[in-house]
This record gives structure tokens, sequence and C-alpha cells, in this order.
């Protein structure tokens, strides 16, 4: 029997988990085909290593069904320039970086997502994947459903 695929999510990760976000990154990068970030800071676009990537640009949003929206979103499609942009910084670089809140989609589901301020990384994912996750010293210990941009608050 094929199990349910929810989200869940990890808020354990500290500022040296760059191991097992790496762990993530490349689960997620197999499966994905765009990624979003929240626009954090003004002049994001100023920013040469962020200049590069806008020729992969697929849109500028103000996003409402989003695990996390804050403001405005931008979406780039995925490839080896993207995965090498989001690898070359370690998971505690993207708090408070000019683009944050890394979310990985397939075919506009996100599959990996991240809350950066709270520390929050939330993966769509069976059963049997969360438990495998959780005995490699994950800590997806919170059930956020199917539709978590739909919860209440």
């Amino acid at each position: 029997m094929k199990d349910n695929m929810r989200y869940y999510c990890d808020s354990s990760f500290d500022q040296d988990d760059d191991e097992k976000w790496f762990y993530l990154l490349d689960m997620a990068f197999s499966k994905c085909n765009t990624v979003e970030f929240n626009i954090f800071l003004k002049g994001y676009d100023t920013v040469s290593e962020i200049k590069e990537l806008s020729k992969y640009l697929i849109q500028k949003s103000k996003k409402k069904e989003k695990i996390f929206v804050s403001g405005y979103s931008i979406e780039y499609l995925l490839n080896d320039s993207l995965k090498n942009f989001i690898k070359a910084k370690r998971y505690i670089d993207w708090r408070n970086y000019y683009l944050e809140d890394i979310a990985l989609l397939q075919n506009g589901r996100e599959i990996l997502s991240t809350i950066t301020h709270e520390n929050y990384i939330i993966m769509f994912m069976s059963e049997n994947q969360r438990n495998e996750l959780n005995s490699k010293g994950f800590d997806f210990s919170f059930d956020w459903g199917t539709e978590p941009f739909k919860r209440t608050k």
C-alpha cells in the first residue's frame, strides 16, 4: 500500500547542520524543476551572483498559495547554475540574505521549503520517507498536512 504524501517539518536544524542540509537539497534537486525564493532585501537584483541568474528567471510575483508568503517571491528554472548557487551557501547563510525562504518545486508543488527566520525545513514526503530521514538524524516530527499554505493561524 502506497503511503499518503504529506508535509512534515523539521525545526531542529542549527548553523552546523550543513551535511544534513546538503543531503536534503540533493534529494529535492532530483525531483524538482523550479526554485522560488522570498525577496528579503531590496537591491537583490544588483548583487552579481543573483544578477547572473536572471536568464533563468520565470517570474517575480506576489504569491498567495505558498508555504511561507512574505511580500514578493522570485521563481527560477532549476538547473545546474541555480543548484550551484544554492549549494554555495551553508544553511545558516540563507538567513537574512537578499533572497531567503527557499522553496524547491516539482510542477508547482513545494517539495522542500524553508522558513528561514523560524528555522523550519518542510518536506513533502511519505510516512516511510519521513521515518527513513528521522533514522538518519533528522527530526521531521511536525505533521503539516497536505496543504500547509491553507493552515489557519
